[in-house]
């Protein structure tokens, strides 16, 4: 591998690593804990089926050790600190006559072994977990599904929200449309309410705005806001702040996309916001530093071609101080979570080895501030 494109700013990348398994697998979710790190992803098991994947790394990236969760087909999207342990979120799906997918959820131990797992239907043949918070009393957990809009049979795009206790019982669940239809990305914890980021859609079906919901601690909408840059813009993953939230989305006038910053207050009016313009460019998440924010994805042409890992770090303002494009001109490299690391940071993902085989990819940062 290689880095490749301009760069600016007293950063390095200390090393990479990819993990060359038989069976295909990648990374969507990294989270720093006092001895390493933990990541979240699927691994193949044969059959062309996924299992949840759940690996432990010492601060080196080197393999602790790695646990696999089967249902069906199965992606973990998302983990987090749980009671003693982890709790990983993501979706159980079947490829039989009539494909349908659930939520589903694991508990684990330190050490990966599983405690509890369920799977959610959301009362749909289609749901799908995304992201998960830990509260005093459990768990709050969102995600997308899918319902029949009346005689048409055609389904529409609904976001979900659920309450589960520390066992994973359910404890209340809602759902939201947005404007017209919706999905969702992540979710944070603000003070006694929760706050979702996600997409909906407006007139023109090919077009969307990034949107933003808070709610109570019972699910009950406090306010629903909209913004938007170009014809296209969606919202991946956010930050809340001492006055307010920073986002990482992207926004796309459907031949160009560039990775967006958006800042608003604790009422979700916008306060700035600051595009990133390379060629295609789509953002996978957010994480900050000492004096600013760093986001990360992807980076390729239209139509998509090769795709390199992009890093872009912003002062408290969203002004950019400098990129990286880093990856090989012979396979697709992509970034999808980001966490802090030791005067530093570790980006995990996915790189594309061949047509059908890809592998976790992992990246650590160092920053001198």
């Amino acid at each position: 591998m290689s880095l490749i494109g301009a760069c600016v700013g007293t950063q390095e990348i200390r090393w990479t690593k990819t993990f060359e398994k038989e069976e295909s697998n990648g990374g969507f979710s990294v989270l720093s804990i006092e001895d390493g790190f933990v990541i979240a992803g699927y691994i193949y098991s044969g059959e062309n089926n996924r299992d949840f994947w759940l690996l432990k790394l010492d601060r080196e990236g080197n393999e602790i050790w790695s646990r696999t969760y089967d249902n069906k087909d199965d992606i973990a999207w998302d983990v987090t600190k749980a009671d003693e342990g982890y709790i990983i979120i993501g979706t159980s799906m079947t490829n039989e006559d009539s494909p349908s997918a659930s939520v589903m959820i694991v508990k684990t131990g330190w050490r990966g072994e599983e405690e509890w797992s369920k799977t959610y239907s959301i009362n749909s043949i289609y749901s799908e977990g995304k992201s998960i918070q830990s509260v005093e009393d459990g768990y709050v957990i969102v995600g997308n599904v899918k319902f029949l809009a009346g005689v048409t049979g055609n389904y529409e795009n609904y976001v979900f929200l659920m309450k589960i206790d520390k066992t994973g019982e359910e404890q209340w669940s809602k759902t939201y449309r947005g404007e017209k239809e919706a999905s969702v990305s992540h979710i944070v914890k603000s003070e006694e309410d929760y706050v979702l980021l996600g997409s909906t859609w407006v007139d023109n079906p090919s077009e969307s705005d990034l949107w933003l919901q808070k709610v109570d601690r019972d699910g009950n909408i406090l306010w629903s806001k909209k913004y938007n840059e170009l014809t296209s813009n969606w919202g991946k993953s956010m930050l809340l702040t001492e006055d307010g939230f920073v986002i990482a989305g992207y926004t796309s006038d459907g031949r160009n996309s560039d990775f967006w910053l958006l800042k608003v207050d604790r009422e979700g009016n916008k306060i700035w916001s600051r595009t990133y313009d390379n060629e295609y460019d789509i953002v996978s998440c957010i994480t900050d530093t000492k004096n600013g924010f760093i986001i990360v994805g992807f980076t390729t042409h239209f139509p998509p071609t090769q795709m390199n890992v992009m890093i872009i770090k912003t002062d408290k303002n969203g002004k950019e101080k400098w990129r990286k494009i880093w990856g090989s001109d012979e396979k697709d490299e992509v970034a999808e979570s980001i966490c802090k690391a030791d005067s530093g940071f570790m980006i995990a993902g996915i790189v594309v080895i061949e047509k059908e085989k890809a592998d976790l990819l992992l990246i650590n940062i160092e920053e001198r501030y």
